[in-house]
C-alpha cells in the first residue's frame, strides 16, 4: 500500500526523482532505508533542504516518526548542531542548498546517501526555487561526490508541476501522459510519478485528513497524485498552414511563435525559423547582440502572441512548452 524504494533502486539510477501524493510514504521510506544502511553498514546520509530556514524548522523532528516504528524503536535518535546521532554515534547531517557555497571546503568521504526534501517548490502557496537553483545544485552535488562513484540520491516532492529546474536541467518530461518512469540517456538518472495505490486511496479517504480533503473540494490533490498546475488544456500541434512570426528565448530556451490566421490560432514550437531576424529575449540572462529585451507588453508581435492568450487563441505544442509559457506570460501581466 505505501511507496516501496525497493523499486526505485532496482532500475539502477544514482540520482532518483521521486513526485507522489502526500502521505502515501516517500520520506518515511527513504528515512528507514538510510537508517537501516547506517545501522548495517555505517554508511552515512545528508537530508538537504532547499533552505536555511527549512532546515531549521524541521530537522529536529525529522526522525520522530521512524524513531517509534518497531525496528528502531531501541535506538537513540538525536539532532545536534544539524548532526543525527543514532546512538551516541554520527550518522548524517542536514544541509541547505542555499548555504552550498558554504561547504565546498569540507569533505564527506561517509556519506552514500542523499535525501533532497520537497525538491519540487510548491509555488501556488508562494514557495520559490533558489536563483539559478540548478546549477547551484550541481556544484553542491560536486562538493559532497567529488569522484566517487557510491553515492545515490533521492530527490522526493509532491506532483505540484513538471515544470521546476531539474526536470527541465535534465529534459525528463514524458512523452505521453501514460509514461511514469523518464530517464536521462546514461540511465543514471531518472523521474518517477507515481502511479496512484488504489489501496492507499481509499484507505486514505477513511482517514481525518482524507475527509477533510473530500468536503474542502482538494481531493485531486490531497489523495491522488494530481499535479496542481500541470494540464493539457490548450496543448496542440501547429497546423500546417502557419506563418512564422517571431523567435524569443526564456532562460536559455528558444520558441518560436507561429500562427494560421485562417483558423486564428497562435503556437507556441521548439520548430524555429533560424533566419528570422525578429528575436526577443524575456529576461535579462537571456539578453545577447541580435536579441531585443522584451518590455512587457509594448513589443507589437509579442503583444499580438499575448492578446491570443487572452481570448484563448493561443495554443502549445507541447507540455513543456505550456509550462515554459505560463512562466514567461506572468512576466507581462
Amino acid at each position: 500500500m505505501y511507496f516501496n524504494l525497493q523499486n526505485e533502486l532496482s532500475h539502477n539510477c544514482y540520482i532518483m526523482m521521486i513526485l507522489g501524493a502526500r502521505g502515501c510514504g516517500k520520506s518515511w521510506a527513504c528515512k528507514k532505508f538510510v537508517l537501516r544502511r547506517f545501522l548495517d553498514y555505517n554508511e552515512q546520509f545528508i537530508v538537504l533542504n532547499r533552505t536555511e530556514v527549512d532546515k531549521d524548522e524541521t530537522m529536529d523532528s525529522y526522525f520522530n516518526d521512524v524513531s517509534l516504528d518497531d525496528e528502531f524503536i531501541e535506538c537513540d535518535i538525536k539532532f545536534e548542531g544539524d548532526t543525527f546521532l543514532v546512538n551516541d554515534r554520527m550518522a548524517g547531517t542536514a544541509h541547505a542548498l542555499s548555504k552550498a557555497h558554504t561547504y565546498k571546503r569540507s569533505s564527506f568521504p561517509r556519506v552514500s546517501w542523499i535525501i533532497f526534501e520537497e525538491f519540487t517548490a510548491d509555488v501556488t502557496i508562494g514557495a520559490r526555487y533558489l536563483k539559478n537553483e540548478f546549477e547551484l545544485y550541481l556544484n553542491y552535488l560536486d562538493t559532497i561526490i567529488r569522484n566517487r562513484d557510491n553515492v545515490k540520491i533521492f530527490m522526493i516532492g509532491n506532483y505540484v508541476s513538471l515544470y521546476c529546474p531539474y526536470v527541465n536541467g535534465w529534459d525528463l518530461y514524458p512523452k505521453h501522459e501514460t509514461q511514469a518512469i523518464v530517464k536521462t540517456p546514461s540511465k543514471k538518472i531518472m523521474l518517477h510519478i507515481l502511479e496512484d495505490d488504489l489501496e492507499f486511496v481509499n484507505f486514505r479517504k477513511k482517514t481525518l485528513m482524507g475527509q477533510i480533503h473530500e468536503e474542502s473540494g482538494t481531493a485531486k490533490h490531497g489523495l491522488y497524485n494530481t499535479p496542481k498546475i500541470d494540464n493539457d488544456v490548450f496543448i496542440q500541434k501547429k497546423t500546417e498552414n502557419c506563418s512564422y512570426l517571431f523567435t524569443f528565448t526564456y532562460e536559455g530556451e528558444k520558441l518560436g511563435c507561429w500562427a494560421d490566421w485562417d483558423k486564428g490560432l497562435y503556437f507556441i514550437s521548439f520548430d524555429i525559423d533560424p533566419t528570422c531576424k525578429i528575436v526577443y529575449a524575456t529576461t535579462l540572462n537571456d539578453h545577447q547582440p541580435n536579441a531585443m529585451l522584451l518590455k512587457r507588453k509594448k513589443s507589437s508581435m509579442f503583444s499580438g502572441m499575448i492578446k491570443a492568450y487572452e481570448r484563448s487563441s493561443l495554443r502549445f505544442e507541447s507540455l513543456k512548452i505550456k509550462l515554459i509559457m505560463d512562466n514567461v506570460i506572468k512576466m507581462t501581466f
